[in-house]
C-alpha cells in the first residue's frame, strides 16, 4: 500500500464510497487519460472545482490520485495493503475502476449492439 497526504484510510473509504454511489447514478462523467500502461490497462479523469481524481490500474494495484487545483498531490493510495482496515478500501476502489471503465468503455451498450445483429439475424 502507497499512501501519501495526511490522510486516514476511514476517509478515503468514505469518498470512494461517494464517488462509487455518484458514479452508479451517472452524476460524475470520467474520462480515459491518453496514457496507457504497459498492461494495457487505462486511466481515467475526474474533476471537482477545487481537485482531480486519476484512477488506473498496473496490473497488480488499483490506484486512485487526489490533486489540487494547482496540480499537487493531495493524497495518493495504492491497493494491496496487508492491513485489515485498507481491505475494504481496496474493494471499494476496485469496484469504482470496474465500474468507471465499463462506464467509459461502453461495453454494455457494445455487448447490445451485438446481441440485436445477432437477434436480427445479420
Amino acid at each position: 500500500m502507497t499512501m501519501q497526504g495526511d490522510f486516514t484510510i476511514g476517509r478515503l473509504l468514505h469518498l470512494v464510497r461517494l464517488l462509487n454511489t455518484r458514479t452508479d447514478r451517472g452524476s460524475i462523467e470520467w474520462k480515459p487519460t491518453p496514457r496507457m500502461n504497459p498492461f494495457g490497462s487505462k486511466a481515467f479523469r475526474t474533476s471537482t472545482p477545487s481537485s482531480s481524481l486519476t484512477l488506473s490500474f498496473n496490473g497488480r494495484r488499483h490506484n486512485i490520485r487526489i490533486m489540487d487545483e494547482n496540480g499537487s498531490i493531495v493524497a495518493e493510495y495504492s491497493t494491496g495493503s496487508d492491513s485489515p482496515e485498507s481491505h475494504e478500501l481496496d474493494s471499494e476502489l476496485e469496484r469504482l475502476y470496474d465500474l468507471v471503465h465499463v462506464e467509459t468503455s461502453r461495453v454494455n451498450e457494445s455487448i447490445e449492439r451485438v446481441i440485436r445483429e445477432l437477434e436480427g439475424g445479420l
